[in-house]
């Protein structure tokens, strides 16, 4: 199994960079200037353990990742950008059927598992499970 981390930011490119650091396959979908120096660069990870730079496979665009059947969609971006990214990967012909969207504050705006009833209209899964993590993170840049 390869986990396809799409919206890899503070949360997204910390929980990539942790699996692909522990043996896990992984690939982060970062958009931009981001997802171009990630590519480049590696991704910088301070911790209370110390600081480390992960080459995790990067792309910026779920159509420039080599679909495989094993893949899982994490998707850790911003609630506002979850329709759209979801649009973007069920135009991806290889695309995996099992979409698991992260969320800070979700809650407060649509019941659980409504955002991904509402994208069924775009082709996505009709269930996705909801997860959501809570912990301090930030970008420190690009």
């Amino acid at each position: 199994m390869r986990f396809v981390v799409y919206g890899a930011g503070g949360i997204g490119g910390v929980l990539g960079a942790r699996l692909f650091e522990n043996g896990y396959d992984a690939v982060l979908i970062a958009r931009g200037a981001h997802g171009e120096t990630m590519r480049r660069d590696g991704l910088r990870v301070e911790s209370p353990d110390g600081t480390v730079t992960v080459r995790v496979p990067t792309a910026t665009h779920p159509s420039q990742v080599e679909w495989r059947d094993d893949d899982v969609v994490l998707c850790a971006m911003k609630s506002q950008d979850t329709e759209p990214a979801l649009v973007d990967l069920v135009l991806e012909p290889r695309v995996v059927d099992r979409l698991t969207r992260t969320h800070v504050d979700e809650t407060k705006r649509h019941a659980p598992g409504e955002g991904a009833k509402r994208s069924r209209r775009n082709g996505a899964p009709e269930r996705a499970p909801d997860v959501s993590f809570r912990w301090r993170s930030e970008s420190l840049g690009p």
